[in-house]
């Protein structure tokens, strides 16, 4: 009966060969991927024998029990997932900055040595940018005083609704130094598992944060 000599044409990729990881993905700044070779070996089995040491010629290999490879790889790194808009919150910046006038009216201690904490504070400016202090000055108290509530002068910044992600430089590197160095059996993925491994889409979510 006429065949193929060799057998069965096997669907196999061999990742020890360089064509199968000419490619890939690059397409936004925040990736950052390695050889799909190393994907391959991106798994819970880590670097093993492809053949699993199984001769090609052994008769019993029907018979062998089938290793379970369900986490064994990374392989799928790059899997079909749907585009989302980039809404990763990086770092945060001053978007705005001012300079404000004030004047501070504080009680002093009983014994006139220290302030007690109690404050009230003014903000504004007179005309032709003369300091409220001239208010004092030249007018006298003008009824201004402490108040009877503990107070500061300080104004806490204010920031937006958005949040910045813990891992907004990191989420979409497959590596950081050394190929593989984020590979579910690396020392980074057992001291961080949701870190590992990064095939992309199981790193897209909505919201992205």
């Amino acid at each position: 009966v006429a065949g193929n000599p060799m057998g069965i044409p096997s669907r196999f990729k061999d990742p020890m060969d360089p064509a199968n990881s000419a490619w890939m993905p690059n397409s936004v700044p925040g990736v950052k991927s390695q050889p799909w070779k190393y994907n391959y070996m991106d798994g819970e089995c880590g670097i093993r024998n492809l053949d699993y040491n199984y001769d090609r010629l052994d008769p019993e290999i029907p018979d062998l029990p089938r290793p379970d490879n369900q986490n064994c790889s990374n392989i799928r790194d790059n899997v079909l997932h749907p585009t989302l808009p980039d809404k990763l919150i990086g770092m945060e910046r001053v978007a705005e900055t001012r300079r404000a006038k004030y004047v501070g009216i504080s009680q002093l201690s009983d014994d006139y040595l220290d302030t007690s904490g109690v404050l009230m504070s003014f903000e504004g400016e007179l005309e032709d940018e003369e300091d409220m202090i001239a208010m004092l000055t030249q007018y006298g108290q003008f009824e201004f005083g402490s108040g009877d509530q503990f107070g500061t002068t300080f104004k806490p910044p204010v920031f937006t609704e958005y949040k910045m992600a813990p891992d907004w430089d990191t989420r979409f590197h497959q590596y950081e130094r050394f190929y593989n160095d984020r590979a579910r059996y690396s020392l980074a993925c057992v001291l961080n598992p949701e870190s590992c491994p990064v095939n992309f889409a199981d790193q897209i979510s909505k919201g992205h944060t």
